[in-house]
Parts: C-alpha cells; sequence; structure tokens
C-alpha cells in the first residue's frame, strides 16, 4: 500500500511537472505572475553486506509563484517511504534521507517570501512553514555527502524536538547578502511536526509548550574559502558551530575541495556533546570522490564514523551516488553499503 501511495505520488507530481509553465513577464519586470514547478526523486539502497538491507524512497516536489515584483508563494511537498527500520542502530542515523516515520505526504516549506536586490546586497524574509535544512549546512562540499551529520550537525538533529528533515514548523527567516559577508537569522516553533491536521500539525505556534528555536549563521567568503560561523539556542541550551570549505586549488585533472566543522552543545544530558569532522572532495569531469571522518561525543560514549563516496553524473536530469559507510562505537562496529540515485525534472 505504501509503495502504491509512494508510486502515485509520483505519478501526479510528473504530471504537474509536464504542465508547468512560465509566463512572460512585462517590460518592467513587474509583469504577470510566473510560476515554475520541479521534482525531485531519491531512491537509496542500504547493505550491511551480512544479509540486511533497507530501501528508502524521498519524493518532493516544488513550487514557486511569482505574484509581485519582490513577493512570490513557496511551496514544497515531501513523501517518504523505506522497506524497514535503520540498519545501524547508532544513535546518529548513517543517511541523510534516513527519516524516523513513513511520511505519505507533508509540507517542507509554505509560505511567503520578499526579496530586495540592490547593487551591493540582497536581503529577503520568508514568513510560514519552513525547516532548517533549507537553509542552514547546505554549502557544496557539505551537500555531496550522504551522511546524516554534514545535513546538520548532531549536536543540533539529536539533541532537540526541532523542525529538522523530514519535519518543519512555522517560522520567520531573514537572509542578507554581500559581495563577501552575509548572515541568516531564523525563529521557529519547536517540536518535530509533520501531520497536515490534528492537534501535532504543522500549522500549529505553540511556544508554551513547544518553545522556540532561534538560530543564526555569518558566512565570508574569501578568496577559494568559504568560513562558517553559526549558533543556535532553544531549551534554554546554546549551540555553537563553525566550519570551513577551502580550495586546494585546479589540479591537472580536476579540482581539489577540503572541509573541517566543529560544534558543541552546552546543555547537560544531551545525547550529543560535540562533533569534528573533516573531509575532501574531488572533482574531475562528470565524476566526484569524497572522504569524509567525524567523531561524536555522545551521553552514552563516544562515536567514530567514516564516509567514502563517488557521485557520477549520469546526465542533466540523473545522477548515481554509491558510498560506504564505516561506523564504530561503544555497542558495535560496523560496514554499510549505500547507493543512491537522484532523478530531477
Amino acid at each position: 500500500m505504501k509503495n502504491l501511495l509512494l508510486a502515485s505520488t509520483l505519478l501526479l507530481s510528473l504530471s504537474l511537472s509536464s504542465h508547468a509553465e512560465t509566463l512572460p513577464q512585462g517590460r518592467s519586470g513587474e509583469g504577470a505572475p510566473t510560476l515554475t514547478l520541479n521534482l525531485q526523486y531519491d531512491a537509496e539502497f542500504h547493505s550491511d553486506f551480512c544479509g540486511g538491507y533497507n530501501f528508502l524512497n524521498l519524493l518532493r516536489l516544488n513550487g514557486r509563484a511569482r505574484i509581485a515584483r519582490h513577493l512570490q508563494v513557496n511551496v514544497s511537498t515531501l513523501s517518504t517511504a523505506k522497506a524497514r527500520g535503520s540498519l545501524t542502530g547508532n544513535a546518529l542515523t548513517a543517511s541523510s534521507l534516513e527519516a524516523i516515520p513513513n511520511i505519505p505526504l507533508t509540507l517542507a516549506v509554505a509560505g511567503l517570501g520578499w526579496e530586495h536586490t540592490s547593487k551591493r546586497a540582497t536581503h529577503s524574509i520568508f514568513a510560514g512553514i519552513r525547516n532548517t535544512g533549507e537553509d542552514y549546512f547546505t554549502s557544496e562540499t557539505a551537500a555531496f555527502f550522504t551522511n546524516s551529520s554534514c545535513g546538520l550537525f548532531p549536536t543540533l538533529s539529536a539533541n532537540f524536538p526541532i523542525c529538522t528533515y523530514p519535519f518543519a514548523a512555522m517560522g520567520l527567516h531573514y537572509e542578507y547578502g554581500g559581495q563577501r559577508w552575509s548572515a541568516k537569522a531564523s525563529l521557529y516553533n519547536g517540536g518535530e511536526h509533520y501531520r497536515l491536521t490534528g492537534s501535532e500539525n504543522l500549522f500549529r505556534v505553540c511556544p508554551q509548550t513547544d518553545g522556540l528555536l532561534l538560530m543564526a549563521q555569518g558566512e565570508y567568503k574569501g578568496e577559494g574559502c568559504n568560513i562558517f560561523l553559526g549558533g543556535s539556542l532553544y531549551d534554554a541550551s546554546p549551540v555553537l558551530w563553525t566550519y570551513a570549505e577551502w580550495r586546494a586549488g585546479r589540479l591537472t585533472t580536476g579540482n581539489l575541495n577540503f572541509i573541517a566543522a566543529y560544534s558543541h552543545c552546552f546543555g547537560r544530558e544531551k545525547e550529543c556533546r560535540h562533533f569534528t569532522g573533516a573531509g575532501a572532495r574531488y572533482s574531475t569531469g562528470r565524476t566526484d570522490f569524497g572522504l569524509f571522518t567525524s567523531y561524536s561525543v555522545l551521553h552514552t560514549g563516544h562515536e567514530f564514523t567514516t564516509e567514502l563516496s563517488c557521485g557520477i553524473s549520469l546526465s542533466p536530469h540523473a545522477s548515481l551516488k554509491p558510498a560506504i559507510h564505516y561506523i564504530s562505537n561503544s555497542t558495535q562496529k560496523l560496514i554499510l553499503g549505500l547507493a543512491r540515485m537522484t532523478l530531477t525534472l
């Protein structure tokens, strides 16, 4: 039944995408509204090389309608399905796609955005439903890896019931973008919500019971490097993080980029108190190779993970990413094989 529902949603999204069109603008740039739709489908296979396997699906449909010169409506939906529970059993899930519940349909984004661009900077404000993964930890090298810690540091995702994938919440988001410096800040309703109806729905604003999540981050763009510094506050427990990505220079056959990250949670008795990670990505032609290693201090001990990935661009609309994950903690040592296929329209 779940596979049938996912297939039906995919067919519906394909139909909508095939009929999406962009209406012409007026001479002044303030003409008729424009509508754009795009679809992304991720299928991921896991194996522990001992007979255990899992199959994950993620379907995302993004829609954007410009209703005025500086105003637009943004809506993104998510559908997730997996064959069985996690093969790792570790506190920090191996895959960034591995959602706890199977979700037939939910909203990742739904709201009104305002944006103004001048010669020196860009300002934007969004109000509505949103999740943290839309705006934070989305840099190019971090986003290449498949492990969940590169999607959102575990000092946040493992410690608090907040609006990280696949959950979302009502909130406000602001961004400033300059030539060298940029900054962003967000305020979300707390809790892990994905239902469209009922008392625990996405549209609730209940800081008295759910709490409030405040996040902020600054970024410096230098010559061949990006440096990020950010922090969050939820349940009187601050979290700080910093990470940097830099280019080693163009080699004979490709580009080599590095990443280094650190984060600390100041709250007591949290699942993850420290996170440290470092890695590299080598790009040549239509193929990328990556290696990322992380060390986390958990409430139950320590965890060491390593990911070796290869990204292959098959076409403008399809890519394949096989990966090997090694996980070592106080309860297990595990090698997990992963293969992710991504289709976009």
